[in-house]
């Protein structure tokens, strides 16, 4: 029974002592038992935001208009001028923005435009690309097909021929009556 008690004395003077090890090792600060870095913010249970200040201490974040150093002392995150400031965007950061929009869309326009005179030849035609360096007898001669219309008519088959003279008997014997 005396070890007993003895035990759970040497056990919860253990525990007393690792508890300031452990408080030692955050290099934050410890909200709800749990340790955070050095500029977070968390809301509190009584619902206010609160961040990690440099004393590693946590401290209510501050409103627009109050004085700072950093932005995570502000609850928008935005210390501009030693102020707390809403994030707004600026004339001169507006139409940069703009000029980037018509830039990017003026290069997409030329590259289609390219893309499209090069797939219908017209670029070829307009730039007139020829491949130098080749003789005559490197190039590949052009073939070309013969007009069938023509064929058709100064080759006719047999019966073509049978037809026509046929045809013509016709005509002839239709006339004499």
């Amino acid at each position: 029974m005396i070890l007993l008690k003895m035990n759970k004395r040497i056990i919860l003077l253990l525990l007393l002592f690792t508890f300031p090890i452990v408080k030692a090792q955050c290099q934050g600060c410890l909200f709800n038992n749990k340790c955070i870095d050095l500029g977070e913010q968390r809301i509190s249970s009584a619902g206010s935001q609160q961040y990690c200040s440099s004393t590693r201490s946590m401290v209510p974040a501050k409103s627009d208009g109050e004085s700072c150093q950093e932005n995570y002392e502000c609850i928008n995150f935005y210390c501009k001028n030693n102020q707390c400031s809403s994030v707004s965007i600026t004339v001169e950061e507006k139409s940069s923005y703009f000029n980037f929009v018509i830039y990017g869309l003026i290069f997409i326009l030329i590259l289609s435009l390219t893309y499209y005179l090069y797939k219908s030849n017209i670029l070829s035609s307009i730039i007139k690309i020829k491949k130098e360096g080749k003789k005559e007898s490197e190039k590949k001669p052009r073939i070309t097909l013969p007009n069938v219309s023509s064929y058709a008519s100064k080759y006719k088959t047999p019966l073509e021929k049978e037809l026509k003279k046929t045809s013509e008997e016709l005509k002839t014997l239709s006339k004499k009556k």
